[in-house]
C-alpha cells in the first residue's frame, strides 16, 4: 500500500509539473500574441492573471503538499471577468446578470473558505 501511495504521489508531482510547463508555455504564446497585435487588451491581462493563479497553485503545492481551496475559486472568478469583457456588448442583459451573480457567488464562496486547505498527501515531503 505504501508503494501505490508513492506512485500516486510521484504521479501527481509529474502532473502538476507538466501543468506548470504547459501554463509557462500558454504565457508565451499569449506574450507573442500581444506582440504581434501591438496592443494589449483587458481581456489580455485577465488572462495572464489565471496564468499567475494557476502558477502559484502549482508553487504552493510543490512548497507545502497543500492546496488552497480559494486558488481554484480566484481563477474562476477571473475567469468570469474575462468573459463578460469578450462578451462586451453584444450579449443579453440577464446573462450579464447571471455571470454577474456567479463572481458574487464564488467570492462569498472564497470569503467563508479563505482558510481551508485539502492536504494531498498524508504527511509532508
Amino acid at each position: 500500500m505504501a508503494r501505490l501511495n508513492k506512485f500516486f504521489e510521484y504521479l501527481e508531482d509529474l502532473i502538476l509539473s507538466i501543468i506548470a510547463v504547459m501554463t509557462i508555455g500558454a504565457v508565451g504564446f499569449e506574450l507573442y500574441a500581444v506582440y504581434e497585435r501591438g496592443s494589449i487588451e483587458l481581456a489580455d491581462l485577465l488572462l495572464m492573471f489565471i496564468y499567475a493563479e494557476v502558477l502559484g497553485m502549482v508553487a504552493i503545492y510543490f512548497r507545502s503538499h497543500v492546496l488552497p481551496v480559494i486558488y481554484p475559486l480566484f481563477i474562476g472568478i477571473t475567469a468570469l471577468a474575462r468573459l463578460i469583457v469578450l462578451q462586451g456588448k453584444d450579449s443579453a442583459p440577464e446573462q450579464l446578470v447571471f455571470e454577474a451573480g456567479s463572481i458574487l457567488l464564488l467570492s462569498l464562496a472564497a470569503l467563508l473558505l479563505k482558510d481551508v486547505k485539502v492536504s494531498l498527501t498524508q504527511s509532508k515531503k
